[in-house]
């Protein structure tokens, strides 16, 4: 898994063993920004861009088609006021259908003010993906009704919601995980190009973002990661032990364990992804005292961090090869 960083110990202090395997990557990553191609919202327009908002009669905790679902500590920081009226946002991209495998789909929207009603307090904003098309898009005056959440349902696990708080204090650039979204919409599409398009609902009060017009520098876009594979091909004294295929991120690093076995043939050790696209293929096997942990799901701490045994082999000299997987 991405972020995981792997082990492989000995649990001997006498002995230190390395393997060193040959590796092939086939390709890196690509990272493209696609911007909106349609930005607007229902209701009566206010300030600049884009006006975000719920009425005060249509606050809730669950969650419905004029506000996203009210819960302190975690969509917002204490509960405050609506407005007057709802201002339901829209947004769409048009995407090419990936080539590569979709590793991320991020939205990154710009906001430039929240409403007085939220006074202090933060939020966080929810966006819906929607399959339905409006009659028009409009900075204010759009029908809400023309593109409802999927199954109307605008539950929190329904919601993506944006990862950074929002408040009078804490403006800028708020992003948005829609990755599952994309490839929902991909697993749509029957052409080259995919339409993948939210509406924008916030739990109270209201905020504004910036628009192509309002800001070209911080108009709405969608930063899309796909990746190739690296193919790792593991030798043991020239004879092959093992390949396996992983697919890649931005930097390259491979968003699995790579594996890899000792010089006998019996140990399985475990090597980081990071060691796989650096080029640093000895995994040099470090010599630690005897934790006591000997079979298999064996737990132990090593410098601060967790480590479960994922397997244990008799080695010669009467110790005992792990392979270590960090939590």
């Amino acid at each position: 898994m991405k972020g995981k960083r792997i082990l492989a110990i000995v649990i001997s202090l006498a002995m230190v063993l390395s393997v060193v395997p040959s590796f092939s990557l086939t390709a890196s990553a690509a990272e493209a920004t696609y911007y909106a191609t349609a930005v607007g919202h229902s209701g009566d327009a206010s300030g600049t861009g884009i006006f975000v908002g719920v009425g005060g009669g249509s606050l809730t905790d669950i969650g419905n088609e004029q506000g996203a679902p009210r819960i302190s500590g975690t969509t917002v920081g204490s509960n405050k006021t609506g407005l007057g009226g709802s201002r339901i946002g829209y947004i769409s991209f048009t995407v090419p259908v990936p080539t590569q495998t979709l590793i991320s789909a991020t939205m990154k929207l710009y906001v430039t003010g929240v409403n007085q009603n939220l006074g202090s307090e933060w939020m966080k904003m929810a966006a819906y993906r929607t399959t339905g098309t409006p009659s028009s898009v409009t900075v204010g005056g759009m029908t809400a009704s023309d593109y409802p959440a999927v199954n109307n349902d605008y539950s929190y696990n329904a919601a993506y919601w944006t990862n950074e708080q929002i408040s009078k204090s804490n403006l800028g650039w708020k992003t948005i995980d829609v990755t599952e979204a994309l490839n929902a919409a991909i697993e749509e599409a029957t052409g080259d190009t995919v339409t993948l398009s939210f509406r924008l609902q916030v739990p109270q009060a209201g905020l504004n973002f910036s628009t192509a017009a309002t800001n070209s520098a911080n108009q709405p876009q969608l930063v899309v990661e796909t990746g190739s594979t690296a193919t790792v091909t593991w030798t043991v004294d020239g004879e092959e032990i093992d390949s396996a295929t992983y697919t890649l991120d931005d930097a390259g690093e491979a968003l699995a364990s790579a594996k890899a076995y000792s010089a006998n043939g019996s140990n399985v050790m475990y090597a980081s992804s990071e060691q796989i696209v650096t080029g640093n293929a000895t995994i040099a096997l470090e010599a630690v005292a005897n934790t006591g942990a000997h079979a298999i799901g064996d737990i132990f701490t090593k410098d601060g961090v967790q480590y479960e045994v994922k397997s244990a082999n008799l080695i010669p000299n009467g110790d005992f090869g792990y392979g270590l997987t960090g939590w």
